[in-house]
């Protein structure tokens, strides 16, 4: 069983991981993926070990592949913020995104709003040398 995480942590693990790759993760057809090209990784996917993960999980938003995978039933209690964690990626991201610097501070501002809506700090995510909202 995996060491219980708080809904912070994961935010950390998840955002932190995503500024510092400072691009989405994205697949040969640029479609998002948990595991993109380039050892990238969606803002979901540090969550998932490399033991655990499978190119069958790609066919699944986060919701079911919560659901459907039992090594990551411990972040059930996290569905709805992972949710809208994934969506702040993949939202700009799908197609040919123009420009990384306008992908990345689309996100920023996007996780603004989820730290917001769920009492998170962003005190952590903001020593990021990436980290870079809108003013």
């Amino acid at each position: 069983m995996p060491k219980k995480l708080t809904r912070q942590q994961v935010f950390n693990k998840c955002v932190i991981h995503t500024v510092r790759q400072g691009v989405p993760s994205l697949d040969a057809a640029n479609r998002c993926s948990y595991r993109g090209e380039k050892g990238r990784m969606c803002t979901v996917g540090p969550l998932i070990s490399n033991r655990h993960y499978c190119e069958e999980m790609e066919e699944y938003g986060v919701a079911a592949l919560l659901a459907n995978a039992e090594c990551l039933e411990h972040l059930l209690p996290f569905e709805d913020m992972l949710y809208d964690l994934q969506r702040a990626h993949d939202k700009n991201a799908t197609g040919v995104y123009q420009n990384k610097a306008t992908w990345l501070r689309r996100f920023c501002n996007t996780v603004i709003g989820i730290a917001k809506d769920y009492n998170l700090s962003l005190r952590w995510v903001e020593k990021e040398p990436n980290w870079k909202p809108y003013p």
